[in-house]
């Protein structure tokens, strides 16, 4: 059995100041899924990008980056697999060509 673990991306709208309260719930839910002595992968989110109401993700991703340093950090101590969307994505956006697409989001956010 395997669980994955995506989230980050509502939580990341408090900020810095939000960062312990998400380290936290973290913890507590990895602790919870210990029991069920599954795999555990834990996956980072997408950026965000400029689309729909998102007009400027930078500094959403700023604050969503250090989010995705927990979710990594949270991985190595507890020996987890930790799978780096957010940096994959950001180099896949930056990289392509201008016959790709113009967003891969609907609106910012959701693939």
């Amino acid at each position: 059995t395997v669980v994955i673990v995506c989230f980050g991306h509502n939580e990341s709208f408090a900020g810095g100041k939000g960062i312990p309260a998400f380290a936290a719930g973290l913890n507590k839910l990895l602790d919870a899924l210990a029991a069920t002595k599954a795999r555990v992968v834990l996956m980072s989110p997408t950026p965000f990008e400029k689309a729909g109401p998102v007009s400027d993700p930078e500094p959403r991703n700023k604050n969503l980056a250090a989010y995705c340093d927990v979710i990594e950090n949270t991985a190595t101590a507890r020996k987890l697999e930790f799978v780096d969307l957010f940096e994959q994505t950001s180099l896949w956006l930056l990289a392509r060509d201008s016959a790709g697409p113009a967003t891969i989001t609907d609106n910012g956010l959701h693939l």
